[in-house]
């Protein structure tokens, strides 16, 4: 079932580390940064980045985990 590989794959990145909390300044610039309970990973072209609220994220490639035992392919995530 591909949902099922999807979210073995989901899950070996998780345990990799590649889930990274959001971080904002709540009480606006120069203040205190703090994480949020949002965590995001970001896929894509190697060298790909994305911006959101001042802060920049940089992909990690589709094909990293590709080839690895149960994990769904590179174009089974692109495609999900």
């Amino acid at each position: 079932c591909q949902e099922k590989e999807i979210q073995k794959s989901l899950s070996v990145m998780d345990d990799a580390g590649l889930f990274r909390f959001d971080i904002t300044q709540p009480f606006g610039l120069g203040s205190k940064c703090a994480k949020t309970y949002v965590s995001r990973c970001l896929l894509g072209e190697e060298g790909t980045t994305y911006r959101y609220l001042g802060l920049r994220m940089f992909s990690h490639p589709w094909n990293a985990y590709h080839g690895a035992s149960g994990v769904a392919s590179d174009t089974e995530l692109h495609d999900a």
